[in-house]
């Protein structure tokens, strides 16, 4: 099944000790179903980061099913 890549809006946070938090909102267009969750927050490992393709994919799929997701990095994104 080929699923369409959902349009994202890219967002961002600080923490108290100012870094930068980055991550992509994704929410389903219009009624797909009764999902079983509102949302999925989406985090990696220390080396992985929100816009590799493994996350991109698995977020198309759950939005084309009616759940929004949020894929974001986390604090050791690009340190490690």
């Amino acid at each position: 099944m080929t699923t369409a890549t959902p349009l994202v809006e890219l967002v961002e946070i600080r923490t108290s000790d100012e870094v930068a938090h980055s991550g992509a909102l994704a929410v389903p267009e219009g009624p797909a179903g009764t999902p079983r969750f509102d949302a999925v927050l989406m985090m990696h490992g220390a080396a992985g980061a929100f816009y590799e393709p493994f996350y991109r994919n698995f977020s198309a799929a759950l939005v084309a099913r009616g759940v929004a997701t949020l894929r974001a990095n986390n604090r050791g994104h690009d340190i490690i």
